[in-house]
């Protein structure tokens, strides 16, 4: 029996365990670094949350959220006093807990605060520091607002992700866009690893639950779906758009929403009622991946306005696809055999390309089952797995570069 290394790898996040861990097909995504052989314990620490808890999720994986501690003393009112407090405070336990986890890697799962607290334990430590990289946060700023440092000016919130970004030793991306992010950040392409996306198991080979739209309380054989947040930088209204003309063309069609939540939810449902929409969008939540699984298979059409792992989730579904022609999703979808790709932010193109797959229904599941094939060759939790542990052996000098 081989026998584990006595290695630790530690991660340092913005967020909470709640928020980062527990989600779904989160915790399979975090667990599969221990997956890789390479490392006998995984140890998260979440900074800054409003309390301070500790998790074992079994021996080899902890997770402690930071909250700092708060201040005394008259000035223990002032918002900026108790902010500095806690951050300081923060900090000094983080660096406390890092002194005794004695960690080989220090990772970060952003390149602002997470990334500076990294870099900062790595250089302290004198271990390798890496970054994984899941945003093209410039694109979510222009697109939607969405200030990666809220409590900073924008500016300086990206100078300290070109200056993070630069200091890491290697940078981990789970799609080639992200990469391309990396290097016009100012990261040299030998710096960057491609560690490709995986789904929930279930979506590889879960069976499909042939009743789920009658039990849904959904009357199209052949609805929409959409899944995910419905938020500016998901392009939530452009989405309903293109379903009012879907609509107009298919009355008898219905838009499924799975998920929702969001800042737009409101505005979104409020508009759906003034087109006179609301009757035909179901609003669905706390699906269990199974469920997800086969609503997506039976999907006339999948909306992917920006999807994340949404996307994998379709293709493993085999679920016919329209996406618009950006960020990761030509990676995808290849226009014409994998789904239908369509110009970006182009809601009528959306429209259409979605109304041509309805309307030919074999055209659809050809695309889909094309698609379907492409994600398990592509997109394998083996896949993922050796990719992972080949970019750790490199960094722990294990390997050449």
């Amino acid at each position: 029996m081989t026998k584990k290394p006595n290695r630790t790898l530690l991660v340092v996040a913005s967020g909470s365990m709640e928020a980062s861990i527990t989600g779904r097909n989160a915790l399979g995504r975090h667990r599969i670094q221990l997956e890789t052989g390479e490392f006998s314990r995984l140890e998260y620490l979440f900074f800054r949350t409003e309390v301070s808890q500790e998790h074992h999720l079994d021996e080899s994986f902890r997770v402690v959220d930071v909250s700092g501690r708060e201040p005394s003393g008259p000035l223990a009112h002032s918002r900026w006093i108790r902010r500095i407090a806690l951050w300081r405070s923060g900090v000094r336990e983080i660096d406390e807990q890092a002194s005794r986890i004695a960690p080989d890697v220090v990772a970060a799962l952003d390149p602002f605060i997470a990334g500076w607290i990294a870099y900062r334990q790595a250089r302290r430590l004198t271990r390798p520091f890496l970054i994984t990289l899941v945003s093209n946060y410039r694109l979510s700023w222009e697109v939607a607002g969405m200030n990666p440092i809220p409590f900073l000016p924008p500016s300086i919130s990206f100078v300290i992700e070109r200056y993070i970004l630069g200091r890491a030793d290697r940078i981990h991306v789970d799609c080639q866009h992200y990469g391309e992010y990396a290097i016009s950040r100012g990261v040299s392409p030998e710096r960057v690893r491609v560690i490709p996306r995986y789904a929930d198991p279930v979506f590889y080979d879960g069976r499909v639950e042939s009743d789920i739209l009658a039990r849904l309380g959904i009357n199209d054989s052949r609805p929409c779906v959409y899944v995910g947040r419905l938020s500016p930088e998901k392009y939530s209204l452009e989405l309903l758009e293109s379903f009012r003309r879907v609509h107009q063309e298919r009355p008898h069609a219905q838009l499924v929403i799975v998920g929702g939540g969001g800042v737009l939810e409101n505005e979104f449902l409020d508009q759906s009622i003034r087109l006179g929409l609301r009757q035909a969008i179901h609003l669905i939540r706390g699906l269990e991946a199974q469920e997800i699984r086969s609503l997506l298979a039976s999907a006339g059409v999948v909306f992917a306005t920006h999807a994340g792992y949404a996307l994998l989730e379709a293709a493993l579904a085999e679920a016919p696809v329209v996406a618009y022609n950006f960020e990761w999703q030509p990676e995808v979808i290849t226009t014409g055999e994998t789904g239908l790709l369509v110009p970006y932010r182009d809601a009528e193109a959306m429209a259409d390309a979605a109304l041509e797959l309805l309307n030919d229904p074999t055209l659809a599941k050809q695309m889909g089952r094309s698609l379907g094939e492409k994600a398990r060759r592509e997109y394998s939790v083996q896949r993922t797995r050796d990719a992972l542990g080949q970019s750790y052996r490199q960094l722990l000098g294990r390997t050449p570069t």
